[in-house]
């Protein structure tokens, strides 16, 4: 039977943990950087036409990135930083990041219910919350701790991000699946970017799942 509140099972998961945050992290800026011919095309050679939702694209990517870096630098460094301020700036350049997102479906969905006004209100309602949740989820850790002490304080706030993404993509799918089109229902939905869309979401279910499964309290770690 594996005792999980040993220290050599803690160190363990947490040294797993962060070699998969390194993985995660170093195939989005793969992916940033590989997809940066857009801004190019936006921003420098002008060869796209600007509209406004461009710099919540731009925003979204931008801050998703700070965010990846700022998690890196934490990881990475060998001296004593101060872990506060280390945590609220992974914070600050995350929840912007999960909000935008959140935002960019929003807007798809609206744009594919035509802007009806009940959808368009009900589902911008759906995001506000969710917003609420993700300012309420920016806490402070404990001194010199560089992890948060008990991840249970983050559940509703990972659950409200999942509930929300969920509610977008059934309705965007909704919607879609209205459309008339000569089309095949899978090509549609691909043409929609329902594909990447859900597969995205479905990335939030594992740590929600985790979430709500009893357990322990996290040691704090101390720099």
């Amino acid at each position: 039977m594996v005792d999980w509140n040993s220290p050599q099972t803690i160190l363990a998961n947490s040294l797993t943990l962060v070699k998969l945050i390194h993985i995660v992290d170093g195939i989005y800026i793969w992916e940033y950087f590989t997809t940066l011919w857009f801004e190019w095309e936006v921003l420098v050679t002008k060869r796209r036409q600007w509209r406004w939702t461009m710099l919540i694209y731009i925003g979204t990517r931008l801050t998703a990135l700070g965010g990846v870096c700022t998690e890196l630098v934490g990881f990475n460094l060998t001296t004593r930083f101060n872990c506060q301020a280390w945590l609220l700036s992974v914070y600050i350049t995350c929840y912007p990041a999960f909000a935008l997102n959140s935002l960019l479906i929003l807007l798809r969905t609206i744009a594919i219910w035509e802007r009806k006004p009940i959808m368009s209100v009900a589902l911008t309602a759906v995001w506000l919350t969710n917003v609420a949740f993700l300012i309420h989820g920016v806490w402070l850790p404990s001194a010199n701790a560089c992890f948060v002490a008990d991840s249970q304080k983050a559940k509703l706030n990972v659950l409200m991000s999942t509930v929300t993404d969920l509610i977008l993509l059934f309705a965007m799918i909704i919607g879609v699946l209205r459309l008339q089109s000569d089309s095949s229902t899978w090509r549609m939905l691909y043409r929609h970017g329902i594909v990447w869309i859900f597969l995205a979401t479905v990335g939030l279910v594992p740590p929600t799942v985790h979430l709500l499964l009893p357990q322990s309290r996290f040691t704090q770690t101390h720099v």
